[in-house]
């Protein structure tokens, strides 16, 4: 199970970068762990606020603001994947708007 949930956020975020490359630029990837790189110096934490928001929880690098702690666990059937991919997506919009206001 977890290497089909890391093979499905493998995909989704790289189908996510196409669509939200403005701000969305870099993943790092060890099977169901990854750190999402956002273009803003403050961005992970623009898009951890936007997520939660949209009912992901995800928290930012204290290391490397640009950087998201995204850690979908190996528990998760298609469906739940499907729809935190979703609930992600919907929430760039809003992670635009916190950025503009950094």
């Amino acid at each position: 199970n977890i290497d089909r949930v890391a093979r499905f956020f493998a995909e989704a975020m790289a189908q996510m970068m196409e669509r939200h490359g403005d701000i969305f630029c870099g993943v790092r990837q060890r099977g169901v762990v990854m750190g999402l790189e956002f273009r803003h110096p403050q961005g992970a934490v623009a898009v951890s606020r936007a997520l939660y928001e949209n009912g992901v929880w995800a928290i930012f690098s204290s290391l490397d603001k640009r950087v998201l702690q995204f850690k979908p666990g190996g528990a998760k059937d298609t469906a739940l994947c499907e729809e935190i991919a979703e609930r992600f997506d919907a929430a760039m919009p809003r992670a635009r708007e916190l950025l503009a206001e950094m």
